[in-house]
């Protein structure tokens, strides 16, 4: 059937171009329209030259398109099809790496308390809180690269008391500085304030102690009121008694360096705490309590109170620890504050 050729005038020489614009999903360069009178010839047209079709009765106009046209469009279709089929099974795969790196994770939970007359220790500690305190201390413990001259068993040697008080109080800043950063809410352990929360609440708390006690009331139900203080108060105490683990199990320092940390970690905690309103504990309280066996430091828990407010017996005295920041009074107002953050950063968070 032959292609009828069609005269135009300038008007719809205009109309066609400017659609042919508008319209940008069609490949303008591949179509080739006919506008003067038709001649014949022997060379064979292009493939790619499209022609137009005029219907004598409606003169509208219709493009058609090439086979090669039409096949190309299909290879662009399939081609995106493919894409998307890649995308897809890489997200599949994805997927499925990730789900065996979770079930080869060890899962870390946190322990439960015996039931027996087994060690009160487990009953404190977990492998969370551990390690996490174990983290708070680390730089601490490392500033202080030899032995600590013991300078409460020979106070006669102002040299090297002076030496010693100096190191002591840099390995407290840093402690305290630590335990003030570690427990922003951008780096505590999730788990740990979870923990942290639940023990808030009376059916689940793992033990109980004297000083604490007299000072809070604990949650029987999720609808019971809880100050921030208080919540602050019970969080403290469960990282102090693991911080103190911690500091007990490290393996190079000396026994002198350990107590002295321990102490002003307890004297920190009751001197901002005592203000609260003490009252009468029934709860059956454990106690910390430091010994030295074959000259290591080892801490229990004993059921029976010493009559002291102390967390941890064993420890140096009140007095002993001012003296000792008291050295170097700059140092000592930037150690209350870092423990004054902590415990604020605490109320935030587990109330």
């Amino acid at each position: 059937m032959k292609t009828a050729s069609v005269f135009l005038s300038e008007n719809q020489k205009s109309q066609i171009l400017f659609s042919n614009r508008q319209n940008r999903n069609l490949f303008i360069s591949d179509f080739n329209f006919d506008t003067s009178p038709s001649k014949k010839s022997g060379k064979s047209i292009s493939p790619r030259k499209q022609w137009i079709k005029v219907s004598t009765a409606t003169e509208s106009l219709q493009l058609i398109m090439t086979p090669n046209l039409l096949q190309l469009q299909n290879y662009n279709s399939l081609k995106k099809i493919f894409k998307r089929c890649v995308v897809v099974v890489r997200a599949c795969l994805r997927l499925q790496k990730l789900l065996r790196k979770e079930q080869k994770k060890p899962i870390t939970s946190l322990k439960t308390p015996f039931s027996g007359k087994e060690s009160l220790r487990d009953t404190v500690l977990n492998e969370i809180v551990f390690k996490w305190c174990r983290g708070i201390c680390k730089k601490s413990l490392s500033s202080i690269k030899m032995p600590v001259f013991d300078y409460l068993k020979n106070p006669n040697f102002n040299t090297k008391t002076d030496t010693s008080k100096m190191q002591l109080i840099n390995a407290i800043k840093f402690l305290v500085e630590s335990l003030a950063y570690y427990t922003h809410p951008h780096y505590i352990h999730y788990d740990l304030k979870g923990f942290l929360c639940s023990q808030l609440y009376q059916d689940y708390k793992l033990y109980f102690t004297q000083y604490v006690s007299e000072r809070t009331k604990y949650k029987l139900a999720i609808l019971d009121e809880l100050q921030e203080k208080e919540a602050a108060l019970i969080g403290m105490e469960i990282i102090i008694f693991n911080l103190a683990e911690a500091i007990i199990q490290d393996q190079l320092s000396c026994n002198f360096t350990k107590l002295i940390l321990i102490s002003v970690l307890q004297l920190l905690f009751t001197s901002y705490f005592d203000e609260m309103n003490c009252g009468i504990s029934d709860y059956e309280c454990i106690q910390g309590d430091i010994k030295i066996t074959n000259k290591k430091l080892y801490l229990t828990f004993k059921t029976q109170h010493s009559g002291s407010f102390n967390l941890i017996d064993g420890v140096y005295d009140n007095e002993q620890i001012l003296n000792l920041l008291e050295f170097n009074k700059a140092q000592q107002g930037k150690i209350q504050e870092y423990f004054r953050i902590a415990v604020k950063h605490l109320e935030k968070q587990i109330i």
